[in-house]
């Protein structure tokens, strides 16, 4: 089993290079750095692709209605 990497501050900014790790995760990692680790996201998928660009916002919209608050 992987042990689990320490978090820092400088394993935070390493991230922020990484294609591979996408925004959300190092953006819950950096609010879970200062305390706030209760993140929801929602992605706007589409938005620079022309034909999905006028349904991106209100999509988004509709996700963050469903989030749990």
């Amino acid at each position: 089993m992987r042990q689990p990497q320490a978090l820092s501050l400088e394993s935070l900014v390493k991230g922020l290079g990484n294609p591979g790790i996408p925004w959300s995760r190092i953006f819950a990692r950096v609010l879970g750095f200062i305390g706030i680790d209760d993140v929801q996201t929602v992605r706007a998928e589409g938005m620079n692709i022309p034909p999905l660009a006028i349904y991106a916002v209100p999509n988004g919209e509709k996700a963050v209605e469903t989030l749990v608050i």
